[in-house]
């Protein structure tokens, strides 16, 4: 993709076309981010979308007959911004998205310095707290940190956009056109366990990594694995023929986590001795994990626990897995190497843990809904 074929893709949308570019650029460069709409008397809360909890978005769907009209630019900017900073005092940055090809104009730039200079801001505080004495204190705003504005235009999109090599993930943002990863089937019980705990953690990314799906739906996948799970225990317990889980004799796999070759956003995993040692050893882009199926089960039990007391559908498999598979980690190694500083093995499973969670990381691209 050149810069000129990006340029006049994005030229050709219209003001709702391009909106949507812009929730899906957003979208793919944060996985969290999420589209607000229109709806009733509030409106869009004076925001196009939720970067996080500092950083909103605004959208200048800006028409062909004034793409050079630098004044309306800047009056569209100081606009939005006003309206923002009045509705969400605390937010630290704006995204100005546009669809302009040269940069800020000269009007543009000079907005942008008084619009975010403390004593415009600082009005604004001021002419909140007169109208409700009991939101902001004198002390607040006379303290409070100055909101920043980034400006993003063509030229900044296609920067950033520019070592994305998937082919899918440019139809997705330019065409709206989605590929979605087929899902998934549950491991088969009758696998051997390294085997099955591979298949299962592929399974379970994909199946619960929906970023849109309300938190009812990941509640239900995560019932789906967790059943999975039990299936196979129940089979081990007629196997070894034993009434309890910790009676089957489990051994400790090492699972690992490989990046498909041409792909950066999908991993196999295998058991490490099916692997060659020489592909994966020293590699920066192999993680590795020590599982079994009880282990296993003992983690899906506690995200379950977490996610009907936190209710919070942001969170990805990724992130809750490694949050208490750390917990476990660091509990075993403690057993097991008695004779080890404590904090020496915490610091060795963050450092593992940190690197599963960026190996990890899915491309997850869904509709705005």
């Amino acid at each position: 993709m050149t810069y000129d074929a990006f340029c006049s893709k994005i030229q050709r949308y219209d003001e709702n076309e391009f909106q949507q570019f812009c929730n899906r650029f957003q979208k793919i460069m944060n996985r969290k981010f999420r589209a607000t709409k229109a709806i009733g008397p509030l409106g869009d809360l004076s925001n196009d979308g939720i970067i996080s909890s500092t950083s909103r978005l605004a959208v200048y769907g800006v028409h062909q007959d004034t793409m050079d009209k630098d004044g309306k630019i800047a009056s569209k900017m100081k606009a939005d911004f006003t309206k923002m900073l009045r509705t969400h005092p605390m937010v630290s940055c704006m995204v100005f998205m546009t669809r302009t090809e040269k940069g800020m104009g000269p009007k543009t730039q000079k907005m942008k310095q008084e619009i975010e200079s403390k004593s415009f801001q600082k009005q604004i505080y001021e002419d909140l707290y007169e109208e409700s004495k009991h939101s902001l204190s004198a002390q607040t705003i006379e303290y409070i940190s100055r909101t920043e504005i980034e400006y993003v235009d063509c030229l900044d999109c296609f920067e950033k956009l520019r070592d994305i090599s998937k082919v899918t993930t440019w139809e997705y943002l330019l065409d709206n056109k989605l590929t979605l990863s087929p899902v998934l089937e549950l491991p088969n019980k009758q696998l051997d366990d390294p085997a099955f705990i591979a298949e299962w953690l592929q399974s379970a990314v994909i199946r619960y990594d929906n970023y849109e799906a309300p938190i009812s739906m990941k509640y239900e996948e995560l019932q789906k694995l967790e059943q999975s799970l039990l299936d196979k225990i129940k089979r081990d317990l007629r196997k070894y023929n034993v009434d309890n889980i910790v009676d089957i004799p489990y051994e400790k796999w090492d699972i690992i986590g490989i990046l498909t070759p041409y792909s950066q956003s999908s991993i196999s995993y295998s058991a490490a001795f099916e692997v060659p040692t020489a592909i994966w050893k020293d590699r920066d882009d192999v993680i590795t994990l020590t599982l079994t199926p009880d282990i296993l089960l003992y983690i899906v039990n506690r995200m379950n626990f977490y996610i009907l007391s936190a209710n919070d559908p942001s969170v990805s498999f990724t992130d809750l897995f490694l949050k208490i598979y750390r917990l476990v980690e660091v509990n075993r190694l403690i057993v097991e190497r008695p004779e080890e500083d404590e904090w020496s093995i915490k610091s060795e499973v963050a450092k593992k843990i940190e690197k599963w969670r960026t190996i990890m990381a899915e491309w997850v691209v869904q509709y705005s809904n």
